[in-house]
């Protein structure tokens, strides 16, 4: 799937109640969004993922493992992400 195609998806699952009024707009409309490029842009999308999986039970992560990254909630990425650098900034070596 190219980009354009993907940001739409993304749009048309995360902002069903626009869809209607955003659908024909040009190809540059939906490169703009910066799904595929802006964490921004991407993470609220992650969390309504994540939000949906949780309430319906589905996909489970052994069907479809590569969804277990979407299990994560935000603290724990940042969590994970400050030991990391504590570890980094302990163990680099100068």
């Amino acid at each position: 799937m190219n980009t354009i195609e993907g940001n739409k998806l993304i749009y048309k699952f995360s902002m069903p109640e626009h869809w209607e009024k955003v659908k024909n707009c040009s190809d540059s409309f939906f490169i703009s969004l910066n799904y595929h490029r802006d964490w921004n842009q991407l993470m609220p999308v992650v969390e309504k993922i994540n939000e949906v999986c949780k309430t319906t039970g589905y996909p489970d992560t052994q069907e479809l493992p590569h969804l277990r990254i979407l299990y994560t909630p935000r603290e724990d990425v940042w969590f994970y992400v400050v030991k990391f650098i504590q570890w980094y900034n302990e163990n680099k070596t100068l």
